[in-house]
């Protein structure tokens, strides 16, 4: 992966996501229940595990959450993908700017 550092147009999946859920970068830090940070928070972790390959516990420590977290999000975020077209046109516009 590119640092951002090189090229500063660069953005990182979260900033991409805060920007994407029209929040702060601060926010995903946060340990709040709001739904746009619970979104973009389970989308970047779900990014982390399924697309990146990295282990539960990495995927979720950067947040504040545990290795168990994960398995919830990613069977969340599924079900979310199936009923929930606000958040499906969210998640696609996020995937079609990460990569």
């Amino acid at each position: 992966m590119i640092s951002p550092y090189v090229i500063p147009a660069l953005k990182t999946p979260e900033e991409i996501a805060a920007e994407t859920w029209n929040i702060t970068t601060d926010q995903l830090y946060q340990r709040t229940r709001k739904r746009e940070v619970v979104e973009a928070r389970s989308t970047l972790i779900y990014y982390r595990n399924q697309k990146l390959k990295l282990k539960q516990a990495i995927s979720a420590g950067k947040y504040g959450l545990n290795h168990s977290s994960t398995d919830h999000i990613v069977k969340q975020i599924k079900i979310w993908l199936e009923v929930d077209k606000q958040f499906r046109s969210k998640f696609e516009l996020f995937k079609s700017k990460v990569s």
